[in-house]
């Protein structure tokens, strides 16, 4: 398909989520670090019937011209498996990349989980827009990852690979967000048992407290509701977003324990994902709400961030000093991602 490093080369992709559809087609060469954007189209999922419906609509225009997509690369809401995903929250039938790819005439056409093309978009993310966390030598050609907490907690880790005799790398999806919270202070064995008592669906429905349900999305409420208890203040029906607001703004004196909590947390999730994986490649913090709360972490005194990312004793916390971190700016990471698949796979054609 790539034949040479001017080839022009058409692609279809998209980030797909149980809200909103959106597909982007887009031209690249070999050498291209960003694409050239031809058309961008948003969809409400849920007012259709399919993700064939929507590609349909997208692609009418194009059929028999030469912009018509070579490759397509999808981020999708789900974990797609042996090239089928069922997305949560959709009454879409299961996605297929076979089917998909003989009804449109399109190949290869694949579909990546969301996370792991934002995995994809850190090759291509500049410089300017990393924030300096951690500083430490960055080892090229080694193990990265990225991660950051949203409704969910996502993680992905990033290898080296050699594509077409060019070093690269290959992204790995992870469901880590999913792993049990394990608390490690009394404080945080409270709160554990605080949510289960209050939530007893969680332990009989689900068995256990995950990682992301116990800071991310939702959790960040109930830490709000479980120091509000320990104070034995009667909790406002605040948003997440208000509650880190106020913090921020130090308007209201139990967010800002629910922001040193969370923080505490989210630090100590890096350090243990940090030490299954070894990225001295680097550590990549994504995501509005690492964004919203990038400044505190890095210069309020009272951040228990950085503490907290160093808590595992003096041998482990000198391993952990060896990889960069860095906050990201970026935005629309999955698309950026589902642009860096498409070009890897439109090169080695």
């Amino acid at each position: 398909m790539a034949s040479g490093n001017e080839t022009q080369i058409y692609s279809l992709i998209g980030d797909v989520g149980g809200t909103n559809t959106r597909l982007q087609l887009i031209s690249f060469t070999a050498k291209s670090e960003k694409p050239t954007e031809i058309k961008t189209r948003y969809y409400r999922t849920r007012d259709h019937s399919s993700l064939t419906e929507c590609i349909a609509d997208f692609l009418s225009e194009f059929k028999g011209t030469e912009k018509y997509p070579q490759n397509a690369t999808l981020a999708v809401a789900g974990a797609p498996y042996e090239g089928k995903v069922t997305l949560p929250n959709t009454n879409w039938p299961t996605l297929d990349e076979a089917e998909l790819s003989k009804e449109f005439e399109i190949s290869p056409f694949v579909m990546i989980n969301d996370f792991v093309a934002i995995g994809y978009s850190m090759l291509k993310v500049p410089k300017e827009d990393m924030i300096v966390l951690n500083e430490a030598k960055k080892t090229e050609n080694a193990t990265m990852i990225v991660t950051g907490p949203g409704t969910g907690m996502g993680e992905c880790v990033i290898q080296p690979a050699i594509i077409d005799g060019r070093n690269s790398y290959t992204v790995f999806g992870t469901e880590g967000g999913h792993k049990n919270f394990a608390p490690t202070s009394k404080l945080e064995w409270e709160y554990l048992n605080y949510v289960l008592e209050e939530n007893p669906e969680i332990k009989e429905r689900i068995g256990y407290l995950s990682t992301e349900k116990a800071f991310c999305g939702p959790g960040i409420p109930n830490i709000y509701k479980f120091f509000c208890k320990k104070e034995d203040v009667k909790p406002e029906d605040y948003t997440s977003e208000q509650i880190i607001q106020k913090a921020l703004a130090k308007e209201d004196k139990i967010c800002v324990k629910v922001l040193e909590f969370f923080c505490t947390l989210y630090a100590k999730e890096i350090s243990n994902f940090a030490l299954n994986s070894l990225p001295y490649g680097g550590i990549y913090l994504v995501g509005g709400l690492t964004n919203c709360v990038a400044d505190y972490i890095m210069n309020d005194a009272t951040s228990p961030f950085k503490d907290s990312y160093f808590s595992k004793g003096k041998v482990i916390n000198s391993l952990l000093s060896k990889f960069p971190i860095y906050i990201v700016k970026t935005q629309e990471l999955g698309l950026l991602g589902a642009f860096v698949k498409a070009q890897q796979d439109a090169i080695k054609l």
